[in-house]
């Protein structure tokens, strides 16, 4: 699966911070929302400068726990374990807990229906580890960063449809930290790869505000505007 790549340029008149969050995976689970998490965060970009955005194509399942404190906004949370998904669909990752920590099992059940799967395991639940697993993706430092968690229960299956979609808006927040997705993305570049015959988009921050979105259909010169 191919890297995506996202160049802004900054014409909002005044230095800015960035962050990028992933568009939670489709696919309901009962009684468990996912939490959104950020996955990137820019330098501040002076007015007329430019920064770059890549993360890897590969989507990662995650999980880990955040002991006595509890999966909400404005926490932050950091994968113990990760284990890719080779495909796009037909994937079950299997998690169960050792000890405190939730794992990932090394052999992958089929999946089922659309996309990929995440199960767990029967585990005695134990509410003060606030174990979660989701999904994440591996940014150009090699972390694997959650970009979407749910609070892990026992004897569950996750859909995980994963989409290329992501959401860049102005903010200094820290990778790795949980935000409401609807606040998050209320003013926001949305940019959607889903139909692209590449992975590159360029955004500016126009100075009334709003995003002017890119994709970059053919590097060698074909463009559309979103």
């Amino acid at each position: 699966m191919a890297d995506y790549e996202i160049q802004l340029s900054n014409r909002s008149g005044q230095t800015t911070q960035y962050d990028i969050i992933a568009s939670p995976p489709m696919g309901a689970v009962v009684g468990s929302t996912p939490f959104s998490v950020v996955l990137l965060e820019s330098p501040k970009v002076a007015n007329n400068g430019v920064a770059t955005f890549q993360m890897k194509g590969t989507l990662w399942g995650v999980c880990g726990t955040s002991p006595g404190v509890p999966l909400a906004d404005g926490g932050n949370v950091r994968a113990t374990e990760a284990k890719a998904f080779d495909k796009m669909q037909g994937e079950t990752l299997i998690i169960d807990m050792q000890g405190d920590q939730p794992a990932f099992e090394n052999n992958v059940g089929a999946g089922s229906g659309v996309g990929n799967q995440i199960q767990t395991t029967t585990f005695p639940f134990d509410p003060n580890f606030n174990a979660f697993c989701g999904v994440g993706r591996q940014t150009p430092d090699s972390l694997i960063t959650p970009t979407a968690i749910w609070l892990m229960r026992p004897s569950m299956m996750y859909q995980v449809v994963q989409q290329p979609i992501f959401y860049l808006f102005p903010g200094n927040i820290v990778p790795g930290t949980i935000v409401d997705f609807s606040t998050a993305t209320a003013v926001s570049a949305k940019i959607d790869f889903t139909n692209s015959s590449t992975n590159i988009c360029q955004v500016i921050h126009n100075a009334d505000g709003t995003f002017t979105v890119t994709i970059m259909e053919d590097v060698r010169g074909g463009e559309s505007t979103s």
